[in-house]
């Protein structure tokens, strides 16, 4: 794929909408894309995603106030949006990263993978400090298709002395945040079994210290498919945290753990009996529990109590 460099200012985005030359202003999308890669794209920004994939046969003027609407921190003519352009999807695309892309609100591309790729199965986000849980939250609501999602942050590029929770408030501070409506609701999320969340197999956390314990529980919604978590130097996180998410993925074979204080509780919860287990007989004796099933657990620098 090719990705044009987008310099431009919105003003002249908007002359080039109304003008309808868009040619030099277009991710290359065809039919037979499998991956989109857009990572290190300083310059890429909300409107150039959502105008890469506007309909040829849009009117100008409606194509303008789609780019409007996202610059303003606003989805209102969204629905008008999905409408207009419901055959323009890209079914084959399996694969986007938008890592290091700091200029894009998340909120807003959530909703435009939604409207694109129907068939998405992983998204990767790493080193992104904008995007923040709730951006997750609505990212499996809008889009359960996916199974793998990747939200890793390199510690080691961030002083000691900044969190990712500081950084990302100095960011944010003037961004608007009128796509809140879009956000999931704690109804819809907090339900138990629900059948939205049952293809997500794979989530990668690493390095994110704004994940909280609240934030584990939310994620032990996941249980029924949730094999395989990162939460290396989420540093955030307590040992009664992470055996309650323990306790309640029993579907978990990888963990990296690293760095986190992972301790006697996370332990006792690896080494309990797996009540899911149906099974009454098995030729080892530890079968039942937990971590005869692991295939991969990192532990490396764990600070918690032993």
């Amino acid at each position: 794929m090719i990705l044009n460099l987008l310099k431009d200012s919105l003003q002249t985005l908007l002359h080039t909408v109304t003008d309808d030359n868009l040619d030099s202003y277009r991710i290359r999308l065809t039919e037979y894309s499998k991956k989109i890669v857009l990572s290190g794209c300083p310059q890429l920004t909300t409107q150039f995603l959502y105008i890469s994939a506007l309909p040829t046969d849009l009117d100008a003027v409606f194509k303008r106030t789609i780019v409007s609407d996202v610059n303003d921190g606003c989805l209102n003519h969204y629905n008008g949006l999905v409408k207009k352009a419901k055959t323009l999807s890209f079914r084959n695309v399996r694969i986007v990263d938008l890592s290091k892309c700091p200029n894009v609100h998340f909120g807003a591309v959530i909703l435009w993978m939604k409207w694109t790729f129907p068939e998405l199965r992983t998204f990767i986000a790493s080193y992104c400090l904008l995007f923040q849980f709730e951006d997750l939250q609505c990212l499996l609501l809008r889009c359960p298709w996916i199974n793998e999602i990747n939200l890793s942050i390199d510690t080691s590029i961030i002083l000691s002395k900044y969190s990712i929770i500081s950084s990302r408030s100095e960011v944010r501070r003037d961004v608007n945040r009128n796509l809140s409506s879009y956000y999931m609701q704690s109804g819809l999320y907090g339900t138990s079994g629900n059948p939205v969340f049952s293809n997500i197999s794979k989530l990668i956390l690493e390095g994110r210290n704004d994940i909280t314990d609240m934030n584990l529980l939310e994620i032990s919604m996941l249980k029924s498919s949730l094999c395989y978590i990162n939460i290396k130097h989420c540093t955030l996180l307590t040992d009664d945290g992470i055996s309650t998410l323990l306790l309640n993925c029993r579907k978990m074979h990888s963990m990296v753990l690293s760095y986190t204080s992972f301790g006697n509780h996370s332990i006792q919860t690896l080494c309990s009996l797996d009540p899911s287990d149906s099974f009454s007989y098995h030729k080892d004796e530890h079968a039942h529990v937990m971590a005869f099933r692991l295939q991969e657990l990192h532990l490396e620098g764990c600070e918690g109590n032993y």
